[in-house]
């Protein structure tokens, strides 16, 4: 972490200050304390470390946060909420950093998918990775505050069981990437229903800067029906490992079956899938439609993992720059 002045931390959490200070780092945990730390007293359900912020001065944090009134022995910054004020000044100190993050959640899958994108972009820039179960609103801040100047790419977990954690999350990380892996029911208890899931995950635009390209998984039913909702995005990616053997056979491929009949979805693409009640051509030709769609508006589409080559280039050629990547060796 780089140096922040305790003036700038209070502007950053809207808060107050006893006197000037400078601190190199973040904790939360008296067993962890490092020379020159800012230590941020959070009260929880079972604790309140503001019972232990002038141990955490005598073993040489630079400073404490605070959100009571207590008679501390150093330097402090007073907010009215620790928890809430760790996250807010994570965003502020991401804001530093000109540097690309992916941002990733959803329901199944994030870790792994977090631990294959690192390998990836890792190759290429230094990046740093969420450690662990580091992916809440106390977690994502602690990883945030680890990128410096050495840091060129970083890539954030962002978990959930709440609408409006996501949003806090993805607004504080604010990911030049977006990455959703799937819609599953994992929290359906505290989010009603699939559609309640996909509603909170969707949260990730809300931190994602402009012009940010939103990496989709195609296979999903929820978010391949998503897919047509987005084709006024600036950057469409489709992520499908359909063959096209289903295309014709609703029954067996669900995306068929869900595309007519998500309200969302243009008539345009509802007439690919058949209409109510008919036959669909969903999976790949659906999502080749999208394809469709989206260069005919000047959009670039970037197609993932498709098995048939010869008819995406049919679409993309000569509408919009498109790009075909394979794993398969076509």
């Amino acid at each position: 972490m780089e140096i922040l002045k305790l003036s700038e931390i209070s502007d950053a959490c809207g808060g107050s200050f006893s006197e000037e200070a400078e601190v190199n780092g973040i904790c939360i945990d008296t067993r962890k304390i490092t020379d020159g730390c800012l230590f941020i007293c959070i009260k929880g359900e079972r604790f309140d470390a503001h019972q232990f912020a002038n141990e955490a001065l005598e073993k040489g944090a630079a400073a404490v946060m605070i959100s009571e009134y207590i008679e501390v022995n150093g330097p402090f910054v007073k907010v009215e909420d620790t928890a809430k004020a760790m996250l807010e000044l994570s965003g502020y100190y991401r804001s530093k950093f000109n540097i690309p993050v992916v941002g990733l959640t959803g329901s199944v899958g994030k870790t792994t998918t977090k631990e294959f994108t690192h390998l990836v972009v890792n190759a290429k820039y230094n990046a740093i990775k969420t450690l662990g179960n580091l992916n809440n609103e106390i977690g994502l801040p602690q990883m945030l505050f680890q990128i410096d100047n050495s840091v060129e790419a970083a890539v954030i977990e962002m978990g959930m069981n709440h609408f409006g954690e996501i949003h806090r999350l993805s607004s504080a990380a604010k990911p030049t990437v977006g990455l959703i892996t799937n819609i599953g029911v994992s929290h359906i208890e505290y989010l009603g229903s699939r559609e309640g899931i996909l509603k909170a995950k969707l949260e990730i635009l809300d931190g994602l800067a402009d012009n940010a390209p939103l990496i989709l998984n195609g296979d999903n039913d929820c978010l391949s029906a998503k897919v047509a909702t987005l084709i006024d995005a600036d950057l469409l990616i489709l992520l499908t490992d359909i063959d096209g053997l289903y295309d014709d056979n609703p029954n067996v491929n669900s995306n068929a079956s869900l595309i007519t009949r998500v309200d969302e979805i243009t008539e345009e693409l509802k007439a690919v899938a058949g209409g109510a009640g008919a036959k669909g051509t969903g999976g790949f030709a659906t999502k080749l439609k999208a394809a469709e769609i989206a260069t005919g508006k000047g959009i670039p589409v970037v197609i993932m993992n498709g098995a048939k080559p010869t008819d995406i280039y049919k679409v993309l050629d000569g509408k919009s720059i498109g790009t075909y990547f394979s794993v398969k060796g076509e």
